[in-house]
């Protein structure tokens, strides 16, 4: 055991779990510290648990796995429930949730186009599987 790698650990003891017939499985942070393919592997286990009717408690700070693997999240903050989020998440909605204010948008002082306006909308809202829009404006310019 002492020369297995953290990956090869942690996959040892999820199969202890699976051969116990956990109908609830609590993973705390599971993709650190181990590689990208290991995480590729774990997250197809984790589906097909998912998909067999079992429960996962993901925690974890990293917004696409938890997107990836999720149907709901609670945001907590300071050990304080801030919120919840069924799937789709909106992640700007999930990250000020997280940190108590809305993200930084890096476009708003820029200087205004000048140019015909080739494209407008107003006001679109969308939910994808991983991202969505909430009351978004844009206007395209030459």
């Amino acid at each position: 055991l002492e020369r297995l790698t953290v990956g090869e650990r942690q996959q040892l003891e999820f199969l202890r779990l699976l051969g116990r017939d956990a109908k609830l499985l609590i993973l705390d942070e599971p993709t650190t510290g181990i590689s990208d393919r290991q995480k590729e592997r774990l997250f197809a286990a984790l589906q097909q648990i998912r998909d067999q009717g079992r429960t996962i408690l993901l925690v974890s700070h990293k917004l696409e796995e938890v997107a990836a693997l999720c149907s709901r999240v609670t945001v907590l903050r300071h050990g304080m429930v801030t919120g919840e989020e069924c799937a789709p998440f909106h992640i700007p909605r999930l990250l000020e949730l997280m940190f108590d204010k809305a993200p930084v948008n890096s476009v708003q002082n820029r200087p205004q186009a000048t140019g015909k306006a080739l494209l407008t909308f107003e006001n679109i809202s969308a939910n994808g599987e991983r991202t969505g829009l909430n009351a978004c404006s844009c206007t395209i310019h030459r």
